[in-house]
């Protein structure tokens, strides 16, 4: 389904640490990793043929839940 979920204050879990990080999901997809995911109410450009995501993305609070864990490949 078409649309944007912000992902706010979670952990990310790698195979080198924890971290507090904001997790951005367009298009069922991770777009964006960051400390700081206030930029995500703003449209931005997709490639051609991707719809354009109008709105605000829905938020979420993801204090104390780990909202993405990473394995490096090996």
């Amino acid at each position: 389904m078409p649309g944007r979920l912000v992902m706010e204050g979670g952990t990310v879990v790698t195979d080198y640490g924890r971290f507090r990080a904001d997790v951005v999901v367009e298009d069922e997809r991770v777009a964006a990793i960051t400390a700081d995911a206030s930029g995500a109410d703003s449209a931005r450009q997709r490639p051609a043929g991707y719809p354009t995501l109008a709105g605000k993305p829905e938020r979420v609070d993801a204090q104390r839940e780990c909202v993405l864990a990473v394995q490096a490949g090996r």
